[in-house]
């Protein structure tokens, strides 16, 4: 396997659909590494080695208010109280360090656990910081 660009990213984010919610999905946590790619053999079997250069995980501060009960279900679910949502950096904040991660590494792909979720936030993320320039990795959805 060849890759021409020497690193992959690998991508998790939690929303309030993740809690149970209806309507509306509310990014409140984002994170990610990059992992800088090398090969290796292994009694003759080439295998791909990853060393991680990057690890990004950030509370984002939901773009609306939460209800009392939202509050409630993001807490049992990631253990994120309310005092560290109000706190988090807003969404245009995370925007501008993710874009600054894809670019400065240029991961030759987005590696994802479950892309259907997640694709929406990203490529919302990337149009707050680059408007109208298309999202420059390929996203794939283990």
């Amino acid at each position: 396997m060849e890759l021409q660009r020497k690193s992959m990213m690998f991508l998790d984010c939690q929303g309030l659909k993740s809690c149970g919610t209806k309507g509306h999905d509310v990014l409140f946590e984002i994170c990610w590494t990059i992992q800088k790619a090398g090969f290796g053999t292994v009694v003759s079997e080439t295998i791909l080695e990853l060393e991680e250069i990057l690890w990004t995980e950030t509370v984002v501060r939901p773009s609306i208010i939460l209800s009392p009960r939202n509050l409630l279900k993001v807490e049992k679910l990631c253990g994120i109280r309310p005092k560290q949502l109000a706190e988090a950096p807003d969404q245009f904040d995370v925007a501008e360090a993710l874009v600054r991660d894809i670019e400065q590494y240029s991961p030759a792909q987005i590696l994802i656990h479950y892309a259907g979720f997640e694709r929406s936030f990203i490529l919302r993320l990337w149009e707050m910081v680059r408007p109208g320039k298309p999202f420059p990795v390929p996203i794939v959805c283990t």
